[in-house]
């Protein structure tokens, strides 16, 4: 286990992606249920929907845990560090493989990346 907060985030995410369902998803509506299932799918098999349980009380289904957990752990926050981090990496390659300006300094585009990448982990700055 990394001892890196950040890392070891990355790599709770990156293993609950491997381990839920793949494919692309979208909101299903219709006979008065909303669902979230694959976007190109066979058949009517969804990755979540709701459910009466035998009690009468509301309650959802999933087919998969991992599922379930992969969207309780993506929050916005977290997807937002993510999307910062990939930005500012993929700056980087433009103008490693094009030369595409940066229009930073070198040291600020890193830094933009490392200051993604510790908004992920709640640990102080320059600290493991």
């Amino acid at each position: 286990m990394p001892s890196d907060p950040t890392i070891a985030l990355l790599d709770e995410i990156q293993a609950k992606a491997e381990a839920a369902t793949p494919g692309e998803r979208e909101l299903w509506t219709g006979c008065s249920w909303r669902r979230i299932g694959l976007k190109y799918r066979q058949g009517d098999d969804p990755i979540l929907e709701p459910t009466v349980a035998r009690d009468g009380w509301p309650d959802l289904m999933f087919r998969n845990a991992a599922d379930v957990e992969l969207m309780v752990r993506c929050d916005p926050a977290t997807i937002l560090a993510l999307v910062r981090v990939a930005r500012a990496a993929q700056a980087i390659i433009d103008y490693e493989t094009t030369g595409a300006p940066l229009f930073l300094k070198w040291d600020a585009k890193f830094e933009e990346v490392y200051d993604a990448l510790t908004a992920l982990a709640p640990h102080k700055k320059g600290t493991p």
